[in-house]
């Protein structure tokens, strides 16, 4: 009886081990895109048109005390700085919003998309007019690193 328990127990102990011995690492990042910023007078995400870095212009402002930017990691984001035009900007005026991610083949964790809010106030350069460039550094939870820009932000 006593080792038909053990054997129950350690049964028991292997079956609930096995989905964590069996986790694939997080996938490394190599590639950011910053796909979207916001928000127009429409309350609408001004989309990137191609791959050229320059989508705003002074007929198409962001307006409000808000900035959002919408990122498309390609990997696991493990940290990132955001600057604007080469000066960082501090942590404590910006934040993540909202994260999706992104299932790869078997379910594995490929990517995801991020929405941050930068508070207007905690730009260290121009906060109305042309706010020159937004940059985003980023650094994988496993590995890599990638970064993207954005330039000719209007801001209202």
């Amino acid at each position: 009886m006593r080792k038909l328990f053990l054997l129950i127990v350690m049964l028991f102990m292997v079956v609930a081990v096995a989905p964590a011995a069996t986790a694939a690492p997080a996938a490394p990042l190599s590639k950011t895109i910053i796909e979207a910023v916001g928000m127009d007078s429409g309350g609408n995400w001004i989309e990137r048109q191609g791959t050229s870095p320059a989508i705003l212009n002074q007929n198409n402002p962001i307006v409000g005390n808000t900035i959002y930017l919408q990122v498309h990691y390609v990997g696991i984001l493990g940290s990132e700085v955001i600057y604007q035009s080469g000066k960082a900007i501090p942590k404590q005026y910006y934040k993540i919003t909202n994260t999706k991610y992104i299932n790869g083949p078997g379910g594995i964790m490929a990517g995801e998309i991020v929405i941050y809010a930068i508070q207007k106030n905690g730009l260290p350069g121009p906060k109305t007019g042309n706010i020159g460039q937004i940059y985003v550094d980023a650094k994988g939870i496993n590995s890599g690193s990638a970064y993207d820009f954005v330039n000719n932000l209007y801001l209202k």
